[in-house]
């Protein structure tokens, strides 16, 4: 993980999503991008000299708030004196679209972001749907942390346990080999999580899934958790109402538009209302 694409509105509280970005800075010797998009244009000029670590993209004619690249200057020179190289890009233009563009015009290895799930209805509407468009769509993780934790101290974010939720029918390897790896890098205890409904695949399926899970987690013993609940979201909910966990690992599925319309994916859902950060991984409808 040598790339990481930080994304930032400048408005939320971003204490903790900052830190989660240090951590992971820190622990795979990585650099940031940090991305800011502007969506509306604004006729505000903005100084630059060459010396700054600012990129602006003045092909696409951006015009950005004044204090905006005094601020992205100042995270780059924080995070430079904390050894992580960070380089500033200002755009301008759909969210959604220029953050996707960006992750993969600069083959980022982890797109992260701010979510408040106690925003107003309005704001759920423009920034939730952003945090899900990508989540659903990016090629690479996408680590959806929380922003509205006013209570978080600043370096206190550290991922002890993990929960990685299955449905111990259509995980891939992938995901969860790269899950067994940074719980190794972290020390961190892993645990899987299946919610138990009514439409379930038969016990014989749900062996060899678990058993494929242990020969990917080597000598470690698989930790499974199961709830019945009468829905995921419900079951997840109350799953981290009584085991507190650090970080909620979950996989989207590749939907056509109209699917997504007509049944919002779980991982939306959950990124709509967790207070934990939710780490995504996209897999093709194919895999």
């Amino acid at each position: 993980m040598k790339t990481i694409l930080l994304a930032t509105n400048l408005r939320e509280q971003t204490t903790a999503v900052f830190d989660w970005a240090r951590l992971f800075a820190h622990q795979y010797s990585s650099s940031f991008l940090l991305l800011h998009v502007q969506q509306t244009p604004i006729n505000v000029m903005s100084q630059s000299s060459d010396s700054d670590p600012v990129d602006l993209n003045t092909s696409m004619d951006v015009v950005v708030e004044a204090a905006y690249p005094a601020k992205l200057r100042q995270l780059a020179t924080q995070f430079g004196r904390e050894g992580i190289g960070c380089r500033v890009l200002l755009r301008q233009g759909n969210a959604t679209e220029v953050i996707l563009a960006t992750a993969q015009q600069q083959a980022v290895d982890l797109i992260l972001m701010g979510h408040d799930p106690l925003a107003s209805i309005y704001q759920q509407l423009l920034t939730g749907s952003v945090a899900l468009s990508i989540a659903r769509r990016s090629g690479c993780p996408v680590l959806i942390a929380p922003t509205d934790d006013l209570e978080m101290v600043s370096g206190r974010v550290y991922p002890r346990t993990i929960v990685y939720t299955t449905s111990l029918a259509f995980d891939q390897p992938e995901p969860f080999t790269q899950v067994v790896e940074m719980a190794h890098r972290f020390a961190s205890r892993l645990r899987l999580l299946h919610i138990q409904t009514d439409n379930q695949s038969n016990k014989t399926s749900a062996d060899k899934r678990i058993a494929h899970f242990q020969q990917l987690m080597g000598d470690n013993p698989v930790e499974l958790d199961r709830v019945n609940a009468p829905t995921v979201v419900s079951g997840i909910d109350w799953y981290l109402s009584t085991n507190p966990a650090d970080l909620l690992v979950m996989t989207t599925h590749e939907r056509d538009f109209i699917s997504g319309l007509l049944n919002p994916s779980l991982t939306g859902r959950m990124i709509s209302r967790s207070t934990i950060p939710i780490l995504v991984y996209h897999l093709k409808a194919d895999s």
